[in-house]
């Protein structure tokens, strides 16, 4: 298993910038899946990797908020 690979494309797409489009985004998820766009990997793969990116980017909008309060 390549896990290293994976933890590396999740490392690369947790950014400010991708971070802000997915504040705006309406389809969070559908949102995380485009993003880690891993054409040739099983369809459980491509749904932990995006659905690890969508809990980081939960997780950071609501520390960001919680700073705020």
């Amino acid at each position: 298993m390549e896990i290293n690979k994976y933890s590396s494309v999740i490392r690369s797409l947790v950014r400010d910038d991708n971070f802000t489009a997915w504040v705006s985004a309406k389809d969070k998820p559908m949102f995380c899946a485009q993003l880690a766009d891993l054409e040739d990997e099983h369809p459980i793969i491509k749904e932990i990797v995006s659905g690890a990116i969508n809990q980081i980017f939960s997780r950071k909008a609501e520390n960001r908020s919680n700073r705020t309060l």
